[in-house]
C-alpha cells in the first residue's frame, strides 16, 4: 500500500517551456525505467497516469537534473489527503525551491455583515 500522490514534470530552459517532444519522451522512458509506472506526455508535460506511490521521486529528479544541465525542473504533486498539494524546483542536480499550498480563508467581516442585520424583540 502506501501513500498516492499525482505528479506533474515541467521543464524550462532559458527561452521558456521546453516543448521538444523527443526530449520529454526521453525524459518519460527514463522514469519508467526506474519506477514501475508509466508516465504520459500531455500539454508539455510529463505526468503520472494516475495516482502513485513514488518515495524516491526526489534521487530519480536530482539524477535527471544532473543529467540536463540549465533545465529547471519543476515537479507538481497531488497527495491523496486533501489540500496536500505542493511543487518542488530542481537546477543543476539541486532542490532549490519547495512550497506548499496552504489555504487561508479571511476573516469574516462583522462589521459589514451586522450593519444591515435588524434586531426584533421577539
Amino acid at each position: 500500500m502506501g501513500y498516492y500522490t499525482k505528479y506533474s514534470i515541467e521543464f524550462y530552459n532559458k527561452d521558456g517551456y521546453i516543448k521538444d517532444l523527443d526530449f520529454l519522451d526521453k525524459i518519460a522512458e527514463a522514469l519508467e525505467s526506474e519506477v514501475d509506472y508509466s508516465f504520459t506526455i500531455n500539454k508539455f508535460k510529463v505526468s503520472s497516469t494516475e495516482k502513485i506511490t513514488w518515495y524516491s521521486w526526489e534521487n530519480h529528479v536530482v539524477k535527471i537534473s544532473c543529467d540536463n544541465p540549465n533545465i529547471l525542473i519543476v515537479v507538481k504533486g497531488e497527495g491523496e489527503s486533501s489540500g496536500d498539494v505542493w511543487q518542488a524546483e530542481f537546477l543543476n542536480g539541486e532542490k532549490v525551491s519547495h512550497w506548499v499550498v496552504k489555504v487561508c480563508y479571511p476573516a469574516p467581516s462583522l462589521h459589514k455583515l451586522f450593519s444591515n442585520w435588524k434586531v426584533t424583540n421577539e
